[in-house]
């Protein structure tokens, strides 16, 4: 079986994310978004991975972030956008597996200061800009995009920046 090497499975994801951000910036009410397969696909292993490390279990939590170094997951959190999926699972992620944990983390301070820094300004777009409502399909079905933005907001970043501050 062919299988692609991790590096162009990254650029893969990252064009993804970016054809869904162009998609996006050029939308009008209510029009239907297929969310790429990529995308998806690593939104719901994240978010299966974040919620196996609830607790505080050190074994998924150390095994989670040497398969997701957190490096990678501000990279693409970054690029993400307004791709509230992705963003959201991260987030989920890093609570649950970086952040909530046995542990403190003391290295990679400058990572989480970016991610720390694109919450906020998700947090006052979010808060601004909520006029563009588009149908988003995913594998959990239809939704549209102000229900999937409110999930990022209210079970993702306030979470996640109520024990952060």
């Amino acid at each position: 079986m062919f299988t692609m090497d991790i590096p162009e499975r990254e650029r893969e994801l990252m064009r993804d994310i970016e054809r869904f951000n162009n998609q996006v910036d050029t939308l009008t009410m209510n029009t239907l978004i297929h969310l790429p397969k990529s995308i998806d696909y690593l939104a719901s292993l994240l978010t299966v991975v974040a919620f196996c490390g609830e607790d505080k279990n050190a074994v998924t939590e150390s095994k989670a972030q040497t398969a997701y170094p957190i490096k990678d997951l501000v990279q693409v959190f970054k690029k993400s956008d307004r791709c509230w999926p992705i963003k959201n699972a991260i987030v989920l992620f890093f609570y649950h597996i970086y952040l909530d944990t046995e542990k403190e983390m003391k290295e990679d301070i400058e990572f989480l200061n970016d991610l720390f820094i694109g919450m906020v300004e998700d947090v006052a777009f979010i808060s601004t800009h909520h006029k563009t409502v588009y149908q988003l399909y995913s594998h959990k079905g239809i939704m549209d995009s102000k229900s999937a933005q409110d999930e990022y907001f209210f079970e993702g970043l306030i979470v996640c920046l109520s024990d952060i501050l």
